[in-house]
């Protein structure tokens, strides 16, 4: 059994919020501190074709430890104030294991 992390993050943005997502997602404080982040293997933004709303980013962590030390890092940062304020709902987690 693997001792690698994922998660997949569903979200869904307020009505004309997703440019305003992304510039946030592009920032100094956006994706590239998290895929620099010690542990972090993968962190993808994607977008649903049909719905710009709707936001499922891809996250691989060499270790669930890994993935709590960025979230506590996160929490006590400004990031995660300015995300909050372009969402429709409370994001959704799940956690994957890869099967093949």
């Amino acid at each position: 059994m693997s001792s690698l992390f994922n998660q997949l993050a569903f979200i869904k943005l307020e009505n004309g919020k997703s440019i305003l997502f992304l510039d946030l997602m592009k920032s100094p404080d956006g994706s590239e501190v998290t895929r620099s982040f010690p542990g972090n293997i993968l962190f993808e933004v994607t977008q649903d074709d049909q719905d710009e709303n709707s936001i499922i980013i891809n996250e691989k962590w060499d270790s669930k430890v890994s993935w709590e030390n960025y979230m506590k890092f996160r929490a006590n940062s400004s990031f995660v104030n300015k995300l909050s304020s372009f969402l429709a709902a409370p994001p959704e987690f799940k956690i994957v294991s890869a099967i093949d």
